[in-house]
This record gives C-alpha cells, sequence and structure tokens, in this order.
C-alpha cells in the first residue's frame, strides 16, 4: 500500500511541477486544469492548491473559495507565501 502512496504522490509533485511550467508561460487556465488534476490524486498536495488559487488571481477570478483553498494548503504544509496570499485575498470577491 505504501508503494501506491508514493506513487500517487509522485505523479501529483510531476503534475505540480507541471502547473509551474504553464504558469511561467502564462497559461494560467491550464496550470489550474493540471492542480485539478493533481489534487484528484492526492488531495493532500499543499502546492497544488497553492498555485490552483495563485493562478486564478492572474486571471482575476477571485473566488470565496480561494481563502480555504490557501488555508488548506497552510493547514497541510504551513508556507509563508500561502499565509501572504491568503491575507491580500478580498473576503468577498468583487461583483462583475
Amino acid at each position: 500500500m505504501r508503494i501506491i502512496e508514493k506513487g500517487r504522490n509522485l505523479a501529483s509533485t510531476i503534475l505540480v511541477n507541471r502547473a509551474h511550467v504553464e504558469m511561467g508561460d502564462k497559461n494560467y487556465h491550464r496550470a489550474i486544469r493540471v492542480c485539478n488534476i493533481a489534487l484528484r490524486i492526492d488531495p493532500r498536495n499543499a502546492e497544488a492548491y497553492y498555485v490552483r488559487e495563485y493562478c486564478s488571481s492572474y486571471q482575476k477570478k477571485i473566488s470565496t473559495a480561494a481563502i480555504e483553498n490557501y488555508s488548506k494548503a497552510i493547514s497541510l504544509n504551513p508556507m509563508i507565501r500561502a499565509y501572504v496570499m491568503r491575507g491580500v485575498c478580498p473576503s468577498t470577491p468583487p461583483s462583475i
């Protein structure tokens, strides 16, 4: 069972690395899709939550779930950048 778990972690990590590449190329929508796949494989991947919401903020798609996703990333792996991004999220998304 541990081998399967390690395989899932590795697959999810590889996908998040791919999302970073897409983010670097400013393909934010594609990066979000890759993170969603990574989270289906391993819902405990803190980096996938972080990258997904970070890309959403670049697309100006601030959702009510942003704070929850950054909080989830923090609960899984307390990283300073997730605290910062959660802090700058508006508590309610702007109305369009």
